[in-house]
């Protein structure tokens, strides 16, 4: 059974609408500034795979509107180029996926962090909040700034490398 038009275009726009969404709950949460890298990463991928979507619609939307196509061949070769290219879409949305989830994965089950020179899943505000002494917080509120990768939490995973104590650590932090 071929695949008509209409059908072809209906995927393409459910396609992209439902990238843009996904796109848009993917990128709340923890805040841009923790997951930079991430969050550009995925948003150049996820806005690519958007593209041979975009393309396929337009090829369609010309057919069926009968500009610039005179000639049946012409008709039937951007039909052709449609359906490859939401078949691409679908292909490359489907790696995008994978890797995205890949990397994900890795994030949850890759090498753990030493805190202390102790190896540790937790993160060093987890770490304070146990223990505020440590860390010379006077209130619980500032250990959410050790936030990862920041020099206040790179000091208190490692306060040696910085020639400090620990509870010098929290001079470090960001006053925001």
């Amino acid at each position: 059974m071929p695949i008509d038009d209409n059908s072809i275009l209906q995927a393409d726009a459910t396609v992209i609408a439902g990238v843009l969404i996904l796109l848009t709950i993917a990128t709340l949460g923890d805040g841009l500034e923790t997951r930079l890298f991430s969050n550009l990463f995925t948003l150049f991928f996820t806005v690519v795979a958007i593209f041979p979507f975009a393309i396929s619609a337009m090829f369609i939307i010309d057919v069926q509107m009968g500009i610039h196509r005179t000639r049946q061949e012409n008709i039937e070769r951007d039909r052709n180029r449609a359906r490859s290219l939401t078949v691409t879409g679908f292909v490359y949305l489907l790696a995008v996926v994978i890797m995205i989830v890949g990397a994900n994965v890795y994030e949850l089950l890759g090498p753990t962090k030493t805190f202390n020179g102790t190896r540790t899943t937790s993160s060093v505000a987890m770490h304070c909040t146990q223990n505020p002494t440590a860390f010379n917080v006077t209130h619980l509120s500032q250990c959410s700034k050790f936030t990862p990768g920041s020099i206040a939490e790179d000091c208190a995973a490692s306060p040696k490398a910085y020639e400090l104590e620990l509870s010098q650590c929290t001079e470090l932090l960001d006053n925001s």
